[in-house]
């Protein structure tokens, strides 16, 4: 593994997909999640921190997954899956275990989510490059 394209790669997907959230949470949608949330003030440093491990876990598979030499089509068909993976069914189960929002506002934020992996996915791509070993097979 190549620790330095790791950690770059961790950092820089973390600081994108953690500043779109940002843009769509608070600034673009903020009237749709305000009515959804049972929190006044969202935890910054948690979100922050969640983000990065996010993305440490996405730098970590991205490399063990991929097929082909586009990195485009490469970063955005990883970060969708982890999008699905990862948010689709925790957002329908917190939302059966809770007195969750609406479930359109599920739907809207999975989709969101999904486009905001699609970018981490990219950003780690584009800095962790086609492993050798995908590059070799596909010659």
């Amino acid at each position: 593994m190549n620790v330095q394209k790791f950690l770059l790669s961790t950092i820089g997907a973390g600081v994108v997909m953690f500043l779109l959230a940002g843009l769509w949470h608070m600034a673009l949608m903020s009237d749709l999640y305000a009515s959804d949330l049972n929190r006044a003030e969202p935890n910054l440093f948690l979100i922050a921190v969640s983000y990065l491990v996010l993305s440490l876990l996405m730098a970590y598979m991205y490399p063990k997954g991929i097929e082909g030499t586009n990195k485009i089509a490469n970063g955005i068909k990883f970060g969708v899956l982890v999008g699905l993976i990862w948010v689709l069914p925790h957002s329908l189960i917190i939302h059966a275990v809770t007195e969750g929002g609406a479930l359109n506002v599920i739907f809207i934020d999975v989709g969101w989510h999904i486009f905001e992996q699609a970018c981490g996915g990219i950003v780690i791509a584009l800095i962790y490059g086609i492993p050798q070993t995908v590059a070799a097979s596909s010659e």
